[in-house]
């Protein structure tokens, strides 16, 4: 961190932000880090690491990954409401099975996530994110390569801003003939 910094001429002090932003930065971003950003609704976090991940790999499949693996971890999501609506407090609702072959959530990270992204979107949020999901899953296969990540980045604001909702419709300049 130090020789990254010592690049810079004018920095003389390292501050506490400044290691935050390195740290962030140079971790190794996941499917689910993404999910955790968008579950505390943090749209310029999420879309960092849509950036990143699509940067470590190859991005024609990441692409295809992001939004599979979005929709599994929402489908999780959705099954912990389920099981809130069923009668379980939150901490019971994560430990429960949540899908077939899945078993509860325990690691301590991963029910704060969760529980972030309960508290966040309510059953109806999740289910139309999920069709928001599906539709923007066709979108990134149909669509060259170099439009993949400007798919994706709309697809998290529409989730995050609009919670599956449709934003408005982008319009773009056009010459028009008088």
């Amino acid at each position: 961190m130090v020789i990254y910094y010592s690049s810079f001429a004018d920095k003389r002090v390292i501050t506490c932000d400044d290691v935050e932003d390195f740290l962030i930065h140079t971790r190794e971003e996941s499917e689910f880090s993404l999910f955790g950003y968008i579950a505390k609704g943090k749209l310029e976090s999420s879309l960092e690491c849509l950036q990143t991940i699509l940067h470590m790999s190859d991005a024609n499949a990441a692409a295809a990954t992001v939004v599979s693996r979005l929709a599994g971890y929402f489908r999780k999501a959705l099954a912990i409401h389920r099981n809130m609506q069923n009668g379980l407090g939150i901490d019971e609702a994560l430990k429960t099975r949540t899908l077939d072959l899945d078993r509860g959530i325990t690691m301590p990270k991963d029910k704060d996530i969760y529980k972030s992204a309960v508290s966040r979107y309510n059953m109806n949020d999740i289910k139309r994110i999920l069709i928001c999901l599906a539709r923007y899953d066709v979108q990134v296969k149909e669509v060259g390569a170099l439009m993949q990540q400007t798919v994706l980045e709309k697809c998290i604001s529409d989730i995050i801003v609009h919670k599956g909702g449709k934003g408005p419709k982008l319009e773009f300049a056009s010459l028009r003939q008088r």
